[in-house]
């Protein structure tokens, strides 16, 4: 439905002369392949471009736009290489460079679409930068970015970034396959019990998959956590110990991150870290650090 709506959108401001000259388009989190998906999507929004303009079908603009079209370059790195090239003897960027100027032939618009764009070399983004900066009001660029790596803030600052929708069919397929990899609303104190090391006296446990605490503090959260009370003893046992408090708390973000939640507790878990972080900043007591964030992380009484 996302998809759709975005697809809408673009075309409308196609019809009305309004879309921006440089768009970078990265897919969706937890996409299987985001360089096919990005490549199918680019190829979608034209052929629904070709169609509205044409008064084709849908399978008619798709034959349409295989065939190619003069006001649509596609620009793809060379299959023999690992990344773009350009040097004295090759440039990956010759024909986009020479289709820039060109006045489009049937639309309003010309596009330019450029695959694996995350395959740009930083010296090329520096010979693209003129380029990018003076794109003509008749062309769109579309470069296609499956990849999460940071852009260059050059190159950041002068295009539009949209991260596409997951496709519903997706997005259901993956709450499927990851619906077992997260702990239901089970009560805390018995995720801790099974998922936390508990530390015996002089005992040295190197494994760090998991949060480690020392034994001591394993009845009093326990009883913390089922009760409500006794918060008191757990600060008397961490208020001078600044391992056991990073650890508390490696604890408590390992049970939020793996558990099924409202966005509500993920936000306040959120915004407790950070307030956590800027207290010991600010060097507020350790009391009152540890006070907040036992009550923060508290699942709420059924």
């Amino acid at each position: 439905m996302l998809q759709k709506k975005l697809e809408t959108i673009l075309l409308k401001r196609f019809q009305e002369a309004r879309l921006a000259g440089f768009y970078l388009l990265r897919g969706p989190l937890f996409t299987p392949s985001p360089e096919e998906f990005l490549e199918e999507w680019i190829k979608s929004f034209l052929t629904l471009l070709l169609s509205h303009h044409r008064g084709l079908s849908k399978e008619e603009a798709s034959q349409s736009l295989l065939q190619g079209h003069p006001d649509i370059l596609f620009v793809n790195k060379r299959p023999d290489k690992g990344n773009y090239i350009w040097n004295k003897q090759e440039n990956d960027f010759k024909d986009f460079l020479k289709f820039l100027p060109f006045k489009p032939f049937e639309f309003s618009q010309k596009f330019i679409i450029v695959s694996k764009a995350h395959l740009i070399q930083k010296d090329q983004w520096h010979k693209l930068l003129k380029a990018l900066e003076d794109i003509p009001k008749n062309t769109t660029l579309f470069f296609l970015y499956p990849s999460q790596k940071e852009l260059l803030p050059t190159i950041k600052s002068r295009c539009l970034e949209l991260t596409l929708p997951l496709p519903e069919e997706i997005k259901e397929k993956v709450n499927a396959e990851n619906k077992s990899k997260f702990y239901q609303s089970e009560e805390m104190s018995n995720w801790l019990k099974d998922h936390v090391y508990w530390q015996e006296n002089g005992e040295d446990v190197t494994e760090d998959t998991h949060p480690m605490l020392p034994q001591e503090l394993k009845e009093s959260l326990t009883h913390f956590l089922k009760t409500k009370t006794g918060e008191n003893q757990i600060i008397d046992l961490l208020k001078n110990d600044e391992k056991g408090q990073k650890d508390l708390l490696s604890a408590f973000l390992t049970w939020e991150t793996r558990r099924l939640g409202s966005f509500n507790e993920k936000r306040r878990a959120l915004e407790e870290i950070k307030w956590h972080s800027l207290s010991k900043t600010f060097r507020n007591p350790a009391s009152e650090r540890l006070y907040s964030l036992l009550w923060a992380f508290q699942p709420k009484a059924p």
